[in-house]
């Protein structure tokens, strides 16, 4: 007979993996082998998704409930539409004051080159792995340690979802520290409620490469 883990087990298990995944991302990006650096971002998905996946079977997780369920499509595009609208405009409109008015930078309207390519990177490397994670890994987990015993617009949440955004942000700064890391909180706290409000994957992960892409493009447009 399978017994739950205890919360402190469930805890224990996800900081480990957390510090592991994290601890790897770091030694890959600063590892001095030339075959290390080019198949770096292979190597950094492939943690962040395996990982979990191998907890998961360990663990005989049903996968529904780290988000990989069937998704609701059209909910889930109606959300990311929703917020792409409500905030976009003001963080790039803060973004460019910051860039324009301290940092002597102009713009220029510039796309990146292999914009294709760069799409299924930001996707399938990238938001994919770290949402499988952070919204379907460790907040599910988190959740079953807190509970979610609160409900914010139609969606039921708990402290696992503030605690699961914290964590990502400083996972990222430990990655590479700057101060544009820090203002990966708020999208962090979206991508918590949209895989709560959705009980799915589908409307962070597109939000996220979405996110990242246009941000990479206004980078890119920086003189």
């Amino acid at each position: 007979m399978t017994h739950p883990a205890s919360p402190r087990r469930i805890l224990l298990e996800a900081a480990i993996l957390t510090a592991l995944a994290t601890g790897a991302t770091v030694l890959i990006l600063h590892a001095p082998a030339t075959r290390v650096q080019h198949n770096s971002g292979l190597l950094i998905a492939s943690i962040w998704l395996y990982l979990p996946l191998l907890a998961a079977w360990v663990k005989k997780i049903d996968f529904a409930d780290l988000g990989l369920g069937r998704p609701p499509v059209g909910l889930s595009l109606a959300l990311v539409g929703l917020w792409v609208l409500i905030s976009y405009p003001p963080f790039y409109l803060a973004w460019a004051w910051v860039e324009f008015r301290y940092l002597g930078h102009t713009f220029l309207p510039t796309g990146p080159s292999g914009l294709p390519n760069l799409i299924l990177v930001q996707t399938l490397a990238i938001a994919l792995p770290e949402e499988f994670y952070f919204r379907g890994y460790l907040q599910s987990r988190l959740n079953l340690v807190c509970g979610r015993p609160w409900r914010l617009w139609s969606a039921q949440i708990g402290p696992g979802l503030f605690v699961t955004a914290l964590v990502f942000m400083l996972c990222h700064l430990l990655v590479s520290a700057s101060w544009l890391r820090v203002a990966i909180l708020f999208p962090a706290l979206l991508f918590g409620w949209m895989r709560e409000r959705t009980n799915s994957l589908l409307a962070p992960v597109l939000f996220h490469a979405l996110s990242n892409l246009t941000f990479i493009v206004a980078q890119t447009s920086l003189r």
